[in-house]
């Protein structure tokens, strides 16, 4: 039993780790109107995955591609457009504000899941935050500055605090 639960975990994190190995920045990409927004939705949900699933020390300039790709998406959206953080949420910005597009693609993925919530602050600052907790847990010294205020965050999440947390502080 416990072997075969070690052995689907296993699977999952490498299928995770392939596809997200597998993610290219498209090369010539526009977003003028809704369709092309649209359009690249699967791009960016792979876009997202991908920088939450590759260490800060690790292919700098698809990252920075990437992040560079999923903020153009961003800006003018029709789709994930109450991009609304208050700045209680943002206590990751000062010694890694690299994060907060990790925050934003957190964010963005919950919208686009979840498109009859996406107007529910409190779920998209949980799945921008959690999406922090998971880059800084993985890049954390490789890229990624100690943050006590991040080490904060990590533990109120363990201890299954951290929704009531960000409820305090939207």
């Amino acid at each position: 039993m416990l072997r075969s639960l070690f052995v689907s975990m296993l699977f999952l994190l490498s299928a995770q780790f392939v596809f997200a190995q597998e993610f290219e920045v498209p090369d010539s990409y526009k977003f003028k109107k809704k369709e092309d927004y649209i359009r690249y939705e699967k791009e960016i949900l792979s876009c997202i995955t991908w920088l939450e699933s590759t260490p800060f020390d690790v292919q700098d300039k698809k990252r920075r591609k990437a992040c560079d790709f999923l903020l153009k998406w961003l800006d003018g959206n029709p789709v994930v457009k109450k991009f609304e953080p208050s700045g209680d949420m943002q206590v990751f910005n000062d010694k890694n504000p690299e994060l907060l597009v990790i925050f934003m693609g957190g964010w963005a993925r919950y919208c686009l899941e979840h498109p009859e919530n996406a107007d529910n602050t409190l779920q998209t600052n949980m799945a921008g935050i959690l999406s922090v907790i998971k880059v800084y847990k993985l890049s954390k010294g490789n890229g990624i500055k100690k943050d006590k205020n991040i080490e904060t965050l990590v533990k109120l999440w363990e201890k299954g605090d951290l929704e009531a947390w960000v409820k305090k502080n939207k």
